[in-house]
C-alpha cells in the first residue's frame, strides 16, 4: 500500500469508527446500558483515619464523610441546610423554667415576696401570652420547696452547701429566652439584679471562685429547654438489631464518658438529662439556653448492644494468653471502630 493510499484511508477509517459509536455508546440519559453492574454497587473512597470510623471519636473531616454514610443521626440537613428528620420522624421543643423566690425583695407594686403570692401573680401575668405558634405560653405552674443543695466544681475543694430558696416552676409550651423581661411588670426591674444567692450559704468565708460557682449554679431564673424526639419505627442496624431510644441514650453517655475522650463533649455538656420514656421517645433536657441544641443531634447514633459494658467485656475475653485476666477494651480500642455497624446506607 502506497503512502498516499494509507494517508487517505486511515483518516476515513478512524472517522467511521467514531461515528458508529454514536449508535451504541449510551449518553448521560441512561449510562447504565453499557455497565449494568453500576446499579448494583457504589464505591466511594476518602482519605482519613480508618482506625476511628466512629461518629463520637473521629476528629478529621476526611473520614467524617465515610462516617456519615455508615451512621445516621436523629436529624440531618436538606439541600437548603434546613433540619429534617432522619432516625427521628419529628421533634418538639418546650421549656421548664425555675424562678427563685427572694423573700427579701418586693414586687413591682411594693408587695412583699412570698412563694404563694408570686405564683399567683405570675399565672395572671402569663395567662394571655402565646408562643410563636399562637398556643398559650404557660401550660403549668407549681411551687418547688427549697432544699439542701450541694455544689461542686472548679474552685471548690469540697462541695459547697446551700439552703436553696423555694422556686416557682413555669412550664412553657415554647422556649422563651426573654422570659425575665416578660416577668418584669410583676417582679420589677431590680428583682433579678438584687438577687444574691450567696446569702443562702450557711456561713464561712468564700473566695472569688467559690462565689462565682454559687452564682452560676443558683441563678435567679434557670432556663431548662426540652427537646422531645419521636423516633422512626422499624429501623435496624446493619446486623439486624432494632434501633431504639436506648441507643440514643447510650450514645450520649459514651460522649460524656471521660474515658472515651470524645471531641464532641462540648456540644453535649449543656445537657442536663436524657430520658427514654419508651422505645420510640427521647426527651432531652438542657441546663441552660443553648442555640445549637437541636443541631447537635445530627451526630451518628451508636449501637448500644455492641458497645455497652457487657459487649466490651466479651470483646476483651476472659483471660489473656498468659493466663491473667484481660481488661475490657475502651471505646477507642474496640475493634468496632474498624468494623463499624450503624444504620446508614453503607
Amino acid at each position: 500500500m502506497s503512502l498516499r493510499l494509507f494517508l487517505t484511508v486511515v483518516p476515513f477509517a478512524l472517522l467511521a469508527a467514531l461515528l458508529q459509536a454514536l449508535f451504541w455508546v449510551p449518553g448521560y440519559d441512561d449510562p447504565s446500558l453499557a455497565t449494568p453492574s453500576r446499579l448494583e454497587a457504589f464505591i466511594e473512597g476518602e482519605s482519613g483515619d480508618a482506625k476511628l470510623l466512629n461518629p463520637i471519636l473521629h476528629a478529621d473531616s476526611q473520614s467524617g464523610r465515610i462516617v456519615s454514610l455508615l451512621f445516621d443521626g436523629l436529624l440531618d440537613f436538606d439541600e437548603n441546610l434546613g433540619l429534617r428528620g432522619r432516625l427521628a420522624t419529628h421533634w418538639a421543643t418546650r421549656e421548664i423554667a425555675f424562678l427563685a423566690v427572694d423573700d427579701s425583695a418586693r414586687l413591682a407594686d411594693g408587695t412583699p415576696v412570698d412563694a404563694a403570692t408570686l405564683l399567683t401573680r405570675l399565672r395572671i401575668a402569663l395567662r394571655e401570652r402565646s408562643n410563636a405558634d399562637g398556643a398559650p405560653l404557660l401550660t403549668g405552674t407549681r411551687i418547688v420547696e427549697g432544699e439542701r443543695l450541694e455544689i461542686s466544681g472548679p474552685g471548690a475543694a469540697k462541695p459547697l452547701v446551700l439552703n436553696a430558696p423555694p422556686r416557682i416552676e413555669l412550664q412553657l409550651s415554647g422556649i422563651e429566652p426573654e422570659l425575665i423581661s416578660l416577668l418584669e411588670p410583676v417582679l420589677g426591674g431590680d428583682y433579678a439584679e438584687n438577687f444574691d444567692p450567696l446569702r443562702f450559704h450557711p456561713g464561712g468565708t468564700l473566695n472569688d471562685a467559690q462565689a462565682a460557682l454559687i452564682r452560676s449554679r443558683l441563678p435567679v431564673l434557670e432556663h431548662n429547654p426540652v427537646v422531645e424526639f419521636r423516633l422512626r419505627e422499624g429501623v435496624r442496624f446493619h446486623d439486624g438489631h432494632p434501633f431504639t431510644s436506648e441507643d440514643v441514650r447510650f450514645t450520649y453517655d459514651a460522649i460524656m464518658d471521660p474515658r472515651n475522650l470524645s471531641p464532641r463533649t462540648s456540644d453535649f455538656e449543656p445537657i442536663k438529662s436524657v430520658e427514654t420514656p419508651d422505645a420510640t421517645t427521647v426527651r432531652v433536657t438542657y441546663k441552660r439556653l443553648f442555640s445549637p441544641a437541636v443541631n447537635v443531634w445530627t451526630i451518628g447514633i451508636l449501637p448500644a448492644h455492641l458497645l455497652n459494658e457487657t459487649a466490651m467485656a466479651e470483646e476483651g475475653g476472659s483471660t489473656a494468653p498468659g493466663g491473667d485476666a484481660r481488661p475490657a477494651p475502651g471505646l477507642r480500642d474496640s475493634r468496632f471502630n474498624r468494623a463499624p455497624v450503624g444504620t446508614g446506607p453503607f
